[in-house]
């Protein structure tokens, strides 16, 4: 339990570290140009549906393969507090995606069975070619993780909650 304790407070303080280290710096301007820069390469409605239904997917599948290293929840929180940062507003909603990801892919990789891997990888798969897909025959562009990897993997997952408040 000290050992959780110590590497909680690590966590926090280089969040805060982190947070005070950007000087200015307005997060809620950078997701303001990252979503710019998202639309750019996601103009096709049904590339943008495809997103939708895939970037959920990437994120579980990821976060049952960080149980592995047992940096889930470290990861989950690091998410919400970024996109709390980029946008008060999300801070329900991502707390809401995170969460359930993080106590769902964490059932299922305690009561995983041998083949349960194969199953996750399968589905992570799945989901790059769909993306992939959807850029080349909906949507006619180079995927945005050809420009920036930081949008891809850092601030897609919110810009699907903005497609979900703009779709659905």
């Amino acid at each position: 339990m000290r050992e959780f304790k110590s590497h909680s407070r690590q966590y926090f303080f280089f969040f805060r570290q982190y947070t005070k280290a950007m000087n200015g710096f307005s997060l809620e301007a950078y997701g303001q140009t990252s979503y710019t820069f998202y639309q750019k390469f996601h103009r096709n409605v049904v590339n943008r549906y495809i997103h939708v239904l895939t970037i959920p997917m990437l994120i579980w599948t990821i976060a049952f393969m960080m149980h592995a290293f047992s940096m889930t929840g470290v990861i989950s929180l690091a998410y919400v507090y970024l996109y709390y940062l980029m946008d008060p507003a999300s801070l329900v909603p991502m707390s809401v995606l995170w969460g359930g990801t993080y106590v769902s892919s964490c059932a299922v990789y305690w009561n995983r069975s041998p083949l349960t891997w194969y199953y996750v990888g399968a589905v992570h798969a799945a989901a790059w070619v769909l993306q992939l897909i959807g850029h080349r025959f909906f949507e006619g562009n180079r995927p945005a993780l050809t420009e920036s990897v930081t949008q891809a993997f850092v601030t897609a997952p919110l810009f699907v909650y903005y497609e979900m408040k703009e779709l659905l």
